[in-house]
């Protein structure tokens, strides 16, 4: 089985070539991710196109807990540690069990 790259910035699965926004030295990222500059977005418009994913994309993901798993996703990224600047990523963020279950209708949809 072939290894599915990720975005560096949000972990979208990268499948074909124009999933991926521009390539770095430290990984891809997603068209998503990536702005009109060819730089990665800020640490916001990352965190709220992750929140509105899964408010928009899975049933039963309310905003609070989609901005808690964001949070969760975002923080456990290399890319995003140390940043400073993004408040965004202060706060409560989802537990493993709230994790794995959005995770799992994500897989399941």
């Amino acid at each position: 089985m072939a290894v599915v790259k990720r975005c560096v910035s949000c972990t979208m699965p990268l499948f074909r070539e124009d999933d991926i926004g521009a390539e770095f030295d430290f990984g891809p990222a997603c068209v998503h991710c990536v702005g009109p500059d060819g730089k990665i977005r800020d640490c916001g418009d990352v965190f709220l196109g992750g929140v509105d994913f899964f408010v928009n994309n899975l049933e039963g993901v309310s905003r609070e807990l989609a901005e808690r798993v964001t949070r969760r996703n975002m923080r456990s990224l290399p890319y995003w540690r140390g940043r400073e600047g993004c408040g965004c990523l202060d706060g409560d963020e989802a537990t493993e069990e709230e994790f794995d279950s959005v995770l799992s209708k994500l897989m399941n949809r």
